[in-house]
């Protein structure tokens, strides 16, 4: 009688502790993936800088680099919206409707590219 009782608790502890990852996972904010890029941020237009957390006001730039470093691709992606591509580099617009660009920038022979998404 004593081991049902025991097995019983383990059972309803494990299905509690179950439940707080999931809750931990809401609790963070939900960062952009596209396969093969590591998310290196959003720009914040509100203030100075980047940041990893949800962008602060409804105008948004993500940062993706494969093969590059984070800073090394923000540097990129802030020359490519505003001058055009970085030196060395061929860059394509993937999607483009009214207030959203998706474009992918790649070094010719070689693995390194970043990309960028903007929107509204």
């Amino acid at each position: 009688m004593q081991s049902r009782r025991g097995h019983a608790t383990a059972v309803v502890l494990g299905a509690a502790s179950l439940g707080a990852p999931a809750a931990q996972a809401q609790a963070q904010v939900e960062q952009p993936a596209l396969v093969g890029y590591q998310f290196c941020g959003w720009r914040n237009f509100a203030g100075p800088g980047w940041t990893l957390g949800s962008p602060e006001d409804g105008v948004y730039l993500a940062a993706f680099a494969r093969g590059l470093t984070c800073k090394t691709a923000r540097r990129h992606v802030l020359r490519a919206t505003s001058k055009g591509a970085p030196l060395g580099y061929c860059c394509v617009t993937l999607k483009q409707s009214h207030e959203y660009l998706d474009r992918r920038c790649t070094k010719r022979a070689t693995t390194r590219a970043f990309r960028f998404q903007t929107g509204a």
